[in-house]
């Protein structure tokens, strides 16, 4: 059995499926009869041949003609509405999925589908391998362990924190999501498929965290798989997995707590292992045998991969069937006895391209000929050539059935296309330009949806784009990254897409001119005339045709596009537009008066939904929230989102969530240990500035308020004290004057009223400590400072407990390149919570621009409104545009604090800036991040000097 796995990121050198790929390959050789290349590019598959194809990743697609199954184990919310991830699924042959919700997901998308693609009896989620190791039987002293990179840093950050502090856990992963933890942090693990579980046996312990959309659809990560398979014990938050299959086993742990007393249950966790060693042990291997027999690799490979295979190759219709002998499956509608009969008439247009061509396009009708249906070819030649009717008598029509005819040369592709029209005989017809291809099981599948769908009169696959030219390739969002290998990838997914008749209409053609199959007699019933036209003759005949009714879709692109990009006997680059504007009116009158049936679907409801301006309510009051713990602070839209019901406001974003109406409420409840200790309620607001001064009130249980008067697009913390003995569920309202109303052409085209950025519940001593900082900040002394100690003030008013001379990295840098677009995404590199963009060094055809995010501004840090603009929220940006009177006046408006911060980061040694960065990326972010220094380093310090700062030294 060989199967080709597939590493979608080729150019990260660290990936959770780079990992996974690694123990595939490892089990793989434990079972012994089991092949496995890992593949990158749609060549490498052709190289090597497999039974079939396993995709790790939604982002690759199926560009090959063999069996391909997609592993679907990200939460459904992670593609469900990215459009080119879902075209990914939409190709795959097949589907594992890793949760029930998955699986519903891979048989909803499939109803009504002309062939339906099998989706795997079982489950499936990155696991590992088997091994002899029993870790908590070899360790005298059991510790815990922590792997990841911190994606999750807003809900845990406090909580590894505290876990350092108290020496409780050892973190492994990239460095740049551990800064906080200090001696904590021990370093990163290669991708080898072997050193997590020998580093988790070391310990015996393992922590296992998952993400709030992992716990929803109850697909867990890879940690608790790999300590139960070296006879550790996973210490897990609560996901339904876990608790359905390993009560036993696992030890849970309530993370809706605060971080206090998560880290307290951990600890209690871990002093029960150390004082109940046996009963651990007996845990331990419990959990081992029940991860060996359901759950190891080698197991779901024999038991789930290689049998699901088998079905996905009948389903899809890619194996061979011996026509001397009935056939029981997917084909007996068509091969009920052995006949020379010929099922389906191919018409090859030839004439204008070399012999090669047309050689290549028949012998891809050849290989898809024999499998349960027979194939004809009809050779149509437009320049009666001689060579093209030798090769159709000497050698094609020796090889298959076929026929050579000859056309006028009008100059019109429609005439060669109507003389093979006219000339089928067969039931069924279809049509390959002489210079594409066709995957073998192409003709198979149309035949089947056509004697499936008897009232039918076409079919039509999807397609794959091939580029003929050598050195030209296609770059896709996922060979991006920092290793800077080339992929030579020259095949692409072009068209995938159900019947939608009034794309057909504007003459956006989805169906290329070799994906399709119709009724003989319905199309010789409806052609009438050569239609005489250079262009759009297949639009015009698929309009014919769909007066009749719908097309059909067979859900699989099993047609190739051969694409020269150079132009070389490439036709469609040869034809001019005045040319296809004429066709396309020819078309237009031709068809005026022919009568379409009505048909309705959902996508023009799916389309309205998804243009909906405002939620009303994103929570409704029967939806279950997660009680807010002491001193979590909820600083996203995606985490506030976990603990608030809100009405009339905006969907989440990452910076907050914006109100829409001038009233507004936030609902949530209170954990056990605030309603018995009390607390301070912070909120982090912002307001949207009408143009004129209004109010903001903000009240708490309709009884506590707080008045604030809005001049701009300001920035407010307001503190509410909890006292003990409160209600569960607690009511913030919020009620502005006046809601920004954007213009009709502006970028922005919501109505905004207030942002909430943030909501943290502290106990009185932690208010206390934030509480200093805040004034310590606020109050510091700017005009004396030393340049040492700057880095100490910055926009957000954290404090960052020592200098950039002794820190190692108070910031960090991200880079952005998106074609002629690029960014330098300047972030604080906080160690409470996750860290914040500070600043944008942008780029869009050498014009340059530094930009600000407003709404991360400190209280009376306010721009005019004039200059406010938005990008995904309010900002504020200073053109790189030579005019240093423009630019001076905009450094200005800076706040003394903002100020501050710009001026460090131009002063700051760029190889500690970018930490982040390599290679080129660092080369180009260094080149961005001076020429900004160069145009405002000057008038900065000026601005410094002007505003009674200490500018720093370079």
């Amino acid at each position: 059995m060989k199967i080709a796995i597939t590493n979608s990121w080729p150019n990260l050198a660290e990936s959770a499926e780079l990992e996974f790929i690694e123990r595939f390959k490892i089990a793989s050789k434990h079972i012994g009869n089991v092949d496995v290349k890992v593949v990158v590019t749609s060549d490498d598959i052709y190289e090597y041949k497999p039974d079939f194809v396993l995709i790790t990743h939604e982002f690759s697609r199926k560009l090959t003609e063999y069996p391909t199954i997609a592993l679907l184990w990200s939460p459904l919310s992670f593609f469900s509405g990215d459009e080119y991830r879902m075209k990914s699924i939409n190709s795959f042959d097949g589907y594992i999925a890793g949760s029930r919700e998955l699986e519903h997901f891979a048989k909803d998308v499939q109803i009504d589908s002309s062939i339906e693609k099998p989706v795997a009896p079982d489950y499936f989620l990155p696991t590992t391998y088997r091994n002899d190791v029993v870790s908590l039987r070899n360790i005298v002293d059991p510790t815990l362990c922590y792997l990841g990179i911190h994606w999750d840093g807003a809900r845990h950050s406090r909580v590894f924190q505290l876990l350092a502090k108290e020496g409780l856990v050892s973190f492994y992963g990239p460095p740049k999501g551990w800064d906080h933890v200090g001696g904590a942090y021990k370093g990163m693990l290669p991708f080898d498929g072997v050193s997590v579980m020998e580093t988790i046996a070391r310990h015996g312990v393992a922590l296992c965290f998952h993400k709030k959309e992992h716990r929803e659809q109850n697909t867990p990560s890879m940690r608790i798989f790999e300590a139960l398979s070296v006879g550790a014990l996973p210490i897990c938050d609560s996901i339904a997995f876990a608790e359905e299959n390993l009560q036993d086993v696992v030890l849970f742990i309530d993370t809706t707590k605060s971080p206090r007393h998560i880290v307290k249950q951990i600890r209690e966790k871990l002093d029960w292992i150390k004082q109940n060693p046996e009963a651990a042990i007996e845990r331990a291997e419990r959990g081992k045998a029940w991860f060996e027999k359901h759950w190891s690799l080698e197991s779901k490979i024999e038991k789930l991969f290689i049998p699901f295979a088998k079905e996905v190759r009948k389903a899809g219709l890619f194996d061979r069937v011996d026509l001397s002998r009935p056939s029981r499956g997917a084909l007996s509608f068509i091969s009920k006895r052995f006949s020379p009969k010929i099922d389906c008439d191919v018409i090859v247009r030839a004439g204008g391209r070399s012999l090669d061509f047309v050689k290549r396009a028949v012998d891809s009708v050849i290989n898809a000929d024999g499998n349960g249906i027979r194939l004809g070819i009809i050779i149509v030649d437009y320049k009666n050539r001689q060579d093209l009717k030798d090769f159709a008598i000497n050698n094609a029509g020796k090889r298959i059935s076929t026929r050579y005819i000859t056309s006028p040369d009008t100059g019109y592709r429609s005439t060669a296309l109507w003389t093979g029209l006219r000339a089928a005989e067969a039931p069924f017809v279809a049509h390959l330009d002489d210079d594409d291809t066709v995957f073998p099981n192409h003709y198979r599948q149309l035949i089947f949806v056509l004697s499936k769908n008897k009232d039918a009169k076409l079919a039509y696959s999807g397609v794959i784009k091939k580029e003929d030219d050598e050195g030209l390739y296609f770059r896709e969002e996922n060979f991006m990254g920092p290793v800077g290998l080339e992929i030579k990838e020259n095949r692409r997914l072009q068209f995938i897409q159900d019947f939608n008749l009034i794309q057909l209409a504007q003459f956006d053609n989805y169906i290329q001119s070799n994906a399709w199959m119709a009724r003989t007699d319905s199309v010789q019933a409806v052609i009438g005339d050569d239609p005489e036209l250079e262009v759009a003759e297949d639009v015009y005949l698929y309009l014919l045709l769909a007066q009749f009714g719908p097309f059909k879709f067979t859900g699989s692109a099993t047609a190739v596009w051969h694409w020269r990009s150079a132009g070389k006997e490439n036709s469609m680059l040869s034809v001019e537009e005045k040319a296809w504007d004429r066709d396309c009116s020819r078309v237009v009158r031709r068809l005026s008066r022919i009568q379409y049936p009505v048909y309705a679907s959902l996508i023009p409801l799916k389309e309205m939904t998804a243009r909906r301006e405002n939620v009303p309510s994103l929570r409704g009051p029967g939806t279950n929230i997660l009680p807010i713990p002491l001193d979590l602070p909820l600083d996203s839209g995606a985490v506030l989102g976990d603990y608030i019901h809100l009405q009339n406001f905006h969907p989440y974003e990452d910076v907050g969530v914006w109100s829409s109406d001038k009233s507004a409420q936030a609902q949530f409840d209170l954990d056990d240990e605030i309603i018995e200790m009390g607390g301070v309620l912070v909120v982090n607001l912002m307001s949207a500035y009408a143009g004129k001064i209004g109010s903001l009130c903000v009240s708490m249980n309709s009884t506590i308020v707080q008045s604030y008067e809005i001049m701009g697009w300001d920035n407010f913390e307001c503190a509410f004290e909890i006292a003990s003995g409160s209600s569960k569920r607690c009511e913030l309202d919020f009620t502005i004057e006046n809601l920004y109303i954007p213009q009709a052409d502006a970028s922005e085209h919501r109505k905004l009223g207030v942002l909430l950025k943030s909501i943290c519940i502290y106990s009185k001593e932690e208010f206390d400590r934030k509480g200093h900082i805040k004034l310590r900040c606020s109050e510091y002394a700017l005009n004396d400072a030393d340049a040492d100690d700057l880095s100490s003030v910055n926009i957000m008013n954290v404090d960052l407990e020592a200098n950039a001379h002794s820190i190692s990295r108070p910031f960090g840098a991200n880079l952005l390149v998106d074609g002629k677009y690029s960014h330098v995404e300047i972030i604080d590199l906080r160690g409470f919570d996750e860290a914040e963009s500070l600043c944008k060094i942008q780029s869009y055809n050498d014009n340059i621009s530094l930009q600000f995010n407003v709404s991360l501004w400190g209280e009376g840090e306010r721009v005019p409104n004039e200059y406010i603009e938005f990008d995904h929220g309010p900002v504020f940006r200073i053109y790189l545009n030579g005019n240093s009177d423009d630019m001076m006046s905009r450094i200005q408006i800076l706040s003394r604090n903002v100020l501050a911060s710009v001026d460090l980061l131009l002063h700051m040694n760029a190889k500690k800036l970018l930490i982040d960065l390599n290679g080129d990326d660092f080369i180009f972010s260094e080149k961005l991040m001076n020429t900004v220094k160069m145009q405002l380093g000057e008038l900065i310090s000026q601005a410094i000097e002007l505003r009674g700062l200490t500018p720093v030294m370079a």
